[in-house]
């Protein structure tokens, strides 16, 4: 769960009852794992227990509460897409927040967020850093000459993203 609140934080009001889906359904998982696996051999239950793993890892991930009703798996969708489609990001990626809103970026957009942070890596180097450019549209997250973008995020998704592109583009 700590990997999740670190990479996707904010989870809203929604923890109190999502946890206890949470851990009741992994709970139920286990339970049938363990009747499941009594009387088999170890390769069998090796594998039922690397699925249950599996099954559990997906259940949390779908489950876990996030402000702006989207899941987990959603974001790590839209993740795997913007990496994918790295070519198509443009330079008016750059300008898909909005400044002075609650939520700074464009929601008609799936992955804007996403894209805004894989336009700030593409064009990190273009990007005009006298202080008029900002992160997230941050009046006081000013893109300078010294700045270091990556360490400015808010999200351990925004620097898991990050350190993708840089790894594999």
């Amino acid at each position: 769960m700590e990997i999740l609140d670190y990479l996707f934080p904010y989870p809203g009001f929604g923890v109190i009852v999502s946890f206890s889906i949470i851990y009741g359904l992994c709970s139920v998982v286990i339970i049938l794992g363990i009747i499941l696996t009594r009387k088999l051999n170890f390769k069998s239950r090796t594998a039922i227990w690397l699925l249950i793993f599996i099954i559990n890892s997906l259940i949390a991930a779908q489950f876990y509460p996030k402000q702006g009703g989207i899941t987990v798996l959603e974001k790590i969708g839209h993740t795997y897409n913007v990496i994918n489609n790295y070519e198509s990001i443009t330079e008016e990626d750059l300008e898909l927040y909005i400044e002075n809103e609650f939520d700074a970026f464009d929601i008609s957009i799936p992955d804007v967020k996403e894209r805004y942070i894989a336009a700030l890596y593409k064009f990190r180097n273009e990007i005009n850093r006298d202080g008029i450019c900002f992160i997230y549209g941050d009046r006081d997250k000013p893109i300078l000459e010294n700045t270091s973008i990556e360490k400015h995020f808010e999200t351990g998704q925004d620097k898991l993203i990050w350190w993708l592109l840089e790894t594999f583009k």
